[in-house]
């Protein structure tokens, strides 16, 4: 699955895909989530994505990204 997000705050426009064996629960809150996002950041151990003013966030592990790219920038997990 590819989605793409567009964080209001911060961190860079995404377009990511997840492995085809990405747990569901992980899947599904990907998949929920509007393109919009308060913001994104890459972390040490995954891509994190902040939903909300409040904080809501979720780390992604890198295991489950198989590709990504943001604002242009290609970090050899070609999409």
């Amino acid at each position: 699955m590819e989605k793409e997000f567009f964080p209001t705050k911060y961190g860079l426009q995404s377009r990511f895909k997840l492995a085809k064996n990405t747990p569901a629960p992980i899947a599904n809150w990907v998949e929920a989530q509007p393109r919009a996002v308060y913001g994104i950041e890459r972390k040490v151990d995954g891509l994190e994505i902040v939903v909300s003013k409040q904080g809501r966030r979720k780390l992604i592990p890198w295991c489950w990204i198989v590709g990504l790219r943001q604002a242009g920038y290609n970090y050899g997990l070609p999409l």
